[in-house]
């Protein structure tokens, strides 16, 4: 028999090596581990200079932006920019990256977007260190560019299928721009990317013309069945919209590029129509001379929301508060003003006006000038009354300025300018063609 003798004791003393060997390793992995959560937990420190809080600025201007950043570990990227109260960029960001532990921010940030509105702003410094981020704000005010009128844009008819454009600037002195080939159903304009929209009937389906360098810009092309548009089919609000007498309406951003579409029922033809908010209101009218509708769809799926039975064809729509509407229309002979809400779909009558409406602009304080086939009247909504203004005159289009007070009247080959609101006539401007419309053009 084989005995096998152990000893205890040398076993004991290894065992508790083995223990202490790995009690020093977890301790070693705690401490490092926490360092090093210490370490990412350190913030880099950005301390502003300039600008000092609530600094005003105006577009145009140049911010000096100017800050220390420290950290205890290497700056890796610094972003320098302007955002709105929402902190959303506004204009293009300026990037360094420094690869130190210290460094100051000291840029001249250019507010070259004339298009901001006046108001609060925040200067934006982001620092990142590789492991975390910092992000400073400091509150500014910058005030925006005026709104100033430019010129008066005059499309008018020429020879066979000919638009004249022409134009009479702040002075007062006329020219002749270029012409179209084409026909006319509607037009509208954008100041801001200084552009021309024009749709026709059976030649044209829709233009878009650079008033910079008088050239077609983009265009649709048109395809059947024809005719393709109803008058008065464009309407603009940051996008613009087009109906289609066969039942689409499109919407195109300023590039071209579409951002809405919805198609309705056969027998109806869409024609007037507006934004209001988050929905686009459509006068539906009936190629039958059946039930004619107010339509909404919602602009962000071209979805429709509902429909309001109408006995008029809508002129044109009106905001006049956040839930409210103004809608102009014409019923056997006669005018109608009705206030519409599209959230409830309810729809109140105002007042009766006296002939048709031909035209209809929106002033100030929820007034609003009405062309009729016999008359110029002032509606003034907040107490509901309505008065003529310039008996017997007659007018088929109204512009309004609000920059300088002057209403644009057009008669079938007369421009004239009126002072608003003492009624005076300014000047007038006789055409040797029929005028289909004109547009105020701005420098924003």
């Amino acid at each position: 028999m084989i005995f096998h003798f152990f000893d205890t004791k040398r076993l004991k003393n290894k065992l508790h090596f083995q223990i202490l060997f790995l009690s020093v390793i977890c301790i070693q992995v705690i401490m490092n581990t926490s360092c090093n959560k210490e370490t990412d937990s350190q913030l880099p420190v950005i301390t502003y200079i300039s600008p000092h809080e609530l600094q005003g600025f105006n577009v145009l201007d140049s911010i000096n932006i100017k800050a220390n950043i420290t950290d205890d570990n290497i700056i890796k990227s610094i972003k320098v920019g302007l955002v709105n109260k929402e902190f959303i960029s506004i204009l293009p960001s300026v990037f360094i990256y420094p690869n130190s532990a210290n460094y100051q921010v000291n840029i001249e940030f250019p507010i070259n977007d004339i298009y901001l509105e006046s108001g609060e702003y925040y200067t934006h410094i982001k620092a990142e260190n590789g492991t975390n981020t910092k992000n400073q704000y400091q509150l500014i005010f910058i005030t925006g560019i005026q709104r100033k009128f430019e010129r008066v844009l005059i499309l008018s008819e020429g020879n066979f299928n000919e638009i004249k454009v022409s134009e009479i600037d702040k002075m007062d002195n006329f020219s002749f721009l270029f012409d179209i080939n084409g026909d006319y159903s509607g037009s509208e304009s954008n100041s801001r990317y200084q552009q021309l929209y024009i749709s026709g009937k059976n030649l044209i389906n829709l233009n878009t013309y650079d008033l910079l360098s008088q050239e077609l810009d983009w265009l649709k092309e048109a395809f059947p069945p024809v005719p393709m548009h109803n008058n008065n089919c464009l309407y603009f609000d940051e996008e613009l919209y087009v109906s289609f007498q066969a039942n689409y309406i499109y919407g195109y951003r300023s590039n071209g590029s579409q951002v809405f579409n919805t198609i309705v029922e056969n027998d109806k033809t869409p024609s007037r129509l507006a934004k209001f908010n988050e929905l686009l209101l459509v006068d539906l009218q009936s190629k039958t001379g059946g039930i004619t509708y107010v339509a909404t769809y919602y602009l962000a799926t071209g979805a429709e929301k509902q429909r309001l039975v109408t006995n008029y064809k809508v002129v044109d729509f009106f905001k006049i508060d956040e839930n409210n509407v103004l809608i102009a229309g014409n019923n056997s002979g006669e005018g109608v003003l009705n206030m519409y809400d599209p959230y409830t779909n309810i729809e109140t009558i105002l007042i009766t006006v006296p002939g048709n409406i031909t035209c209809i602009e929106k002033l100030p304080n929820n007034n609003f000038i009405i062309g009729t086939d016999n008359t110029i009247l002032v509606y003034d909504h907040d107490q509901s009354f309505l008065t003529s203004i310039l008996p017997g005159k007659v007018a088929y289009r109204i512009r309004f300025d609000e920059t300088e007070n002057n209403i644009f009247t057009v008669a079938p080959k007369l421009i004239e300018k009126i002072k608003y609101p003492q009624m005076l006539p300014q000047n007038s401007y006789p055409l040797p063609d029929s005028i289909f419309d004109i547009h105020l053009f701005y420098n924003k």
